[in-house]
This record gives structure tokens, C-alpha cells and sequence, in this order.
């Protein structure tokens, strides 16, 4: 509610020689004999000064008035999806692993590496760019991180040799050092402050399922598309998100 900063007083004319007038200041209501004299005239107690020295609304107070609706669940549920690609490639690179070693015939040293590209590189890009979403906006930057993370994973299915693979794995990490957090923020932003201890409760119960279905893809679909092909299938629910 915006109030007039500069509005100003009309004249009081004295009906009366013995009525006696109050006049207030100026974010204030003038009253004559307990009556207001100028028509339209903001009461005190909502005046614009009165409203900035004792109201210190919150965003979350506003979403406490107007509950959840339809907007806030989609926003968790498109959240929801980014969380679950987030755990999908952590699996996803867990298991092709031993077929990666193999098929490059690497040895201990590079599969640390890539196994360590993104866990270690997510930690990194926290706190790199954990401070991006608080100056540009958390819808911006997680849109911006899902593109990295999008665009790095379905290049490293096409990655020839290992030294290739660990660097687009490594820009994949960083970008989920920022959708990860971020998103658990910002679904505990949208919804009513009762409910915001659920918000990482519910982001490691959707982790925990993308795990158990990663999991599970990979004993049906890996032997039969290879690994470039399940890398590719992982990204389907980051394409959710873009629609």
C-alpha cells in the first residue's frame, strides 16, 4: 500500500466563531468536534509515517497472509526437478566409473579424478558464486547454472578422452554448487515459515529418490545404450525444467 508522501492540507474554514479546530500534521487527519473536515483524508494510523516507523513487513510475512497457491507449487515442483538432476549426475558418473576405466584404460589417479570432479568442484562453486543469487536474483542465476550444468553434461558424452571428460565433469560440479543450494533456499522463501522446516527434509528425500532411481535405470538401461546414451538420459528432467 502506497501512501502520499507530500499530500497537502486544503484550508479549514470555522463554520463556527466558538468550534474549536485540531489540526494535525500533515500525514494526519484534521478533526473538528470529533468529525474529520476534509473529505478523503488518511486516518493516523495509516499514515505513511506511522506505516515505515511501526510495520517492518517481510517477504515471508506476506506469504504467511496469502498462503500457498498455485505459483509456489510450481516453483517447488520445477525446484524439485532441479534437485533431482542434481543427485542423477552424482550417481550417474559413480557408476560409469569402472566402465570409464576400462574403456580408457585409466588408472587409479584419473578415476579419483573424475569421481572427485564433481563432488569436489559442487563445494567449490558454493562458495565461489553462493553470494550470485542474493545480487542478481535466485530465478536468474539457477536459470543461468542450469544451462551450464545442461550443456557441460550432454558435452561430456561426447568427450573422446579422459582429460576432456574431467573438465566438462568439473564445470558440472560448479554449476551444482549452485543450483543446489539455491534451490533449497528458494523453495524455503516461497512457501508459509510453518512449513519451512520441511523444505530440506523434502530436497534429501527427492535426492534420495533420484539416487534409488539412477540406481536402478543403470542396472536395466546401462549395458544395453552405454554410458554416453545414460548420460544423455539424466538430463531429462533438467529439460523438464526448461519447459
Amino acid at each position: 500500500i502506497l501512501f502520499e508522501q507530500n499530500r497537502c492540507l486544503l484550508p479549514i474554514e470555522k463554520k463556527k466563531q466558538n468550534q474549536s479546530v485540531k489540526v494535525m500534521s500533515k500525514n494526519e487527519e484534521t478533526y473538528t468536534d470529533g468529525e474529520p473536515l476534509i473529505e478523503n483524508s488518511t486516518p493516523a494510523e495509516y499514515s505513511s509515517t506511522d506505516v515505515h516507523a511501526d510495520m517492518d513487513l517481510q517477504l515471508e510475512d506476506v506469504y504467511d497472509i496469502i498462503g500457498v497457491g498455485k505459483t509456489q507449487l510450481f516453483y517447488v515442483v520445477a525446484l524439485s526437478f532441479v534437485i533431482y538432476f542434481d543427485s542423477a549426475e552424482m550417481v550417474a558418473i559413480s557408476t560409469i566409473v569402472p566402465i570409464l576405466q576400462c574403456h580408457w584404460n585409466l588408472n587409479v589417479a584419473w578415476a579419483t579424478a573424475i569421481n572427485v570432479s564433481s563432488y569436489g568442484f559442487s563445494a567449490l562453486g558454493g562458495y565461489l558464486f553462493g553470494k550470485l543469487p542474493d545480487v542478481y536474483g535466485r530465478k536468474t542465476v539457477v536459470s543461468y547454472a542450469m544451462v551450464a550444468l545442461f550443456v557441460s553434461s550432454t558435452l561430456s558424452a561426447l568427450a573422446q578422452e579422459a582429460w576432456q571428460f574431467v573438465i566438462l565433469r568439473c564445470i558440472v560440479g560448479l554449476s551444482m554448487g549452485v543450483t543446489f543450494p539455491t534451490c533449497v533456499v528458494y523453495g524455503a522463501e516461497i512457501i508459509k515459515s510453518k512449513y519451512r522446516e520441511l523444505g530440506p527434509l523434502i530436497a534429501a528425500l527427492i535426492w534420495t529418490v533420484s539416487d534409488f532411481g539412477v540406481s536402478l535405470s543403470a542396472y536395466f538401461l546401462l549395458n544395453s545404450i552405454g554410458w554416453r546414451w545414460f548420460i544423455v538420459f539424466n538430463t531429462a528432467p533438467i529439460i523438464v525444467c526448461f519447459i
